[in-house]
């Protein structure tokens, strides 16, 4: 009954269905049939016919009254929704440097978009991730596992060496190959706690990247960084390995995000053509 509501609130509100139908956007029979429909589903004559002039009954001004404000409302709510600006909302790893986010935002091609970016590091599982992005409460997604669902563009955008990261003060300079003690970042399904020991393999996760470096200096734990950041770090406090493996990075997005914002093409390339940084 909604669209008969509106249209009943259109003729209310007009001299004749004919300007009304054209100020609708609808035909004549079309308001003529709503009107029909709403006095045989509520039983009550709304209109009086007076040559092509509607007057409204007292049963026909009573319901203008109850739903005037409302249908207002959502007039205004719709208008604001039409005119809002686009949010953008990625999901990545808290180890993967996000300046570059902060590049967009001045970037001379989209300065004529009025953008807002939302930042997620934390998300219970990777299937609720892919299930966000399906239905737009994830427009970006960056992991480090790739994706063959055709539901999704994957795009692998970074590839890093990674190496142990331990403290001189601890530790000499030679770091062995499997660390007794090892920390690490969270990340999506590794556990669903903030701080979360493995007492088979002596393994620690972490959700903070300040703590991760400040218990690696000041403890016997070894961490894994990529090489280019171990070699930024200050080197009279932490020493680190050769490069033990390496870390690849994919740029998920699902294909209905892109058609519903279109703008998303721009950054996904923006973010294919920028250099990140695993801290």
């Amino acid at each position: 009954m909604l669209k008969e509501l509106v249209l009943f609130k259109y003729v209310y509100e007009g001299d004749n269905f004919r300007d009304v139908a054209s100020k609708a956007n609808t035909s004549i029979s079309s308001l003529s049939r709503a009107i029909t429909n709403l006095e045989q589903d509520c039983g009550k004559k709304l209109f009086i016919k007076d040559g092509i002039t509607l007057i409204p009954t007292s049963e026909g001004k009573y319901l203008y009254s109850k739903i005037t404000a409302s249908l207002d409302s959502v007039t205004y709510e719709y208008d604001m929704f039409r005119t809002s600006t686009p949010q953008i909302t990625l999901l990545k790893p808290i180890q993967v440097n996000s300046t570059f986010f902060i590049q967009l935002l001045h970037d001379e091609a989209l300065k004529s978009e009025q953008l807002s970016f939302k930042e997620l590091n934390n998300y219970p599982t990777r299937e609720k991730a892919y299930s966000d992005l399906l239905i737009g409460e994830i427009d970006l997604f960056i992991d480090k596992k790739p994706i063959t669902d055709r539901r999704y563009q994957c795009h692998k955008i970074q590839s890093d060496e990674l190496v142990f990261l331990c403290s001189k003060q601890f530790h000499e300079n030679i770091i062995e190959s499997e660390p007794k003690n090892l920390i690490k970042l969270k990340w999506l399904d590794d556990y669903s706690d903030k701080f979360t020991s493995n007492a088979d393999t002596n393994e620690y996760l972490i959700d903070s990247l300040i703590s991760f470096y400040d218990i690696i200096e000041n403890s016997k734990y070894t961490g894994i960084v990529s090489e280019q950041t171990a070699k930024t770090l200050d080197h009279d406090v932490y020493s680190f390995s050769e490069v033990i493996g390496k870390m690849e990075l994919y740029l998920i997005v699902a294909n209905r995000n892109i058609v519903n914002k279109p703008l998303l093409k721009d950054i996904i390339k923006k973010i294919q053509e920028s250099k990140l940084i695993l801290r």
